[in-house]
């Protein structure tokens, strides 16, 4: 539907190793509830997001935006779509960052909990 996303997730597909929009779109979802998988996943689909607004609303609606920010992972995101660094180089960052977390919470028992 919109052919620069599109592109995206195949130059991410290129980049990972691994087809990223399959993944989103048909799973598994235990394979996506890995931060090494989900991590990229949220950031070109975030991205994507931004291909979306410019094919809906036009390049205006794109250019009239005067702040970008996350927390997190969407910090990754923003920083993207400010500029600051290429998508591609972008994603080499949350997957080395992606893959880096996973090994962490493999490597010792541990939980999570939100009060």
């Amino acid at each position: 539907e919109v052919p620069a996303a599109k592109a995206m997730f195949d130059k991410a597909s290129e980049i990972l190793g691994y087809d990223l929009l399959q993944l989103c779109v048909e799973g598994p979802k235990e394979k996506l509830d890995s931060t090494v998988y989900s991590q990229p996943a949220i950031y070109v689909a975030s991205l994507a997001a931004v291909e979306k607004l410019r094919a809906t609303e036009g390049q205006a609606a794109v250019d009239a935006i005067d702040v970008a920010c996350g927390l997190s992972l969407g910090e990754y995101t923003a920083l993207a779509f400010a500029g600051a660094f290429s998508f591609e180089d972008g994603l080499r960052l949350v997957k080395l960052r992606g893959e880096s977390m996973q090994a962490a919470a493999d490597a010792s028992p541990s939980g999570m909990v939100s009060v």
